[in-house]
């Protein structure tokens, strides 16, 4: 701003100047202005809850439950034929396991019985198997030594 001071001389007036700005004390500190962060979108702004921002996020999700744990592979368990009797006398397997009958003795031997059991002669060494396909307990012996006896329990 410029102000004329006439002093009462008669030569020109006089220019002054004078700064009507305010600076703060040394002991004063003016506030410094703060700006909101710019507004975000959706779009721009994903959660952790809500991966996809595009889509409303679902409230309240339920847990997913763990998925069963794998059905067990199919085994092949062993019976032995000895000493004129099956061992063990009984076995439980799970439906679609194997059993493996084994003629140990110098004498022949069968596995005739339920559900299809029906070996041909097994000399010293003779194997025979059979896969069961449904549950039930099977029972079986031996045709030419009738009480030599054994079971199957199969279970799911």
């Amino acid at each position: 701003m410029l102000y004329f001071i006439n002093n009462g001389s008669t030569g020109s007036p006089q220019e002054e100047q004078t700064d009507h700005s305010v600076s703060p004390s040394p002991s004063t500190t003016s506030p410094t202005p703060t700006t909101p962060p710019p507004a975000t979108s959706p779009s721009q702004n994903p959660s952790p809850t809500n991966p996809n921002p595009a889509l409303p996020a679902a409230p309240n999700p339920k847990p997913i439950p763990p998925p069963p744990p794998p059905a067990s592979a199919p085994q092949t368990r062993a019976v032995s034929i000895a000493n004129f009797a099956f061992g063990p006398a009984s076995i439980t397997i799970k439906k679609g396991d194997t059993v493996v009958w084994t003629n140990q003795d110098s004498a022949p031997h069968t596995v005739t019985g339920d559900g299809g059991l029906n070996s041909p002669t097994l000399n010293q060494g003779g194997k025979y198997s059979f896969t069961f396909g449904s549950m039930g307990t099977f029972t079986y012996k031996c045709a030419f030594h009738p009480s030599m006896t054994g079971s199957v329990v199969v279970t799911n």
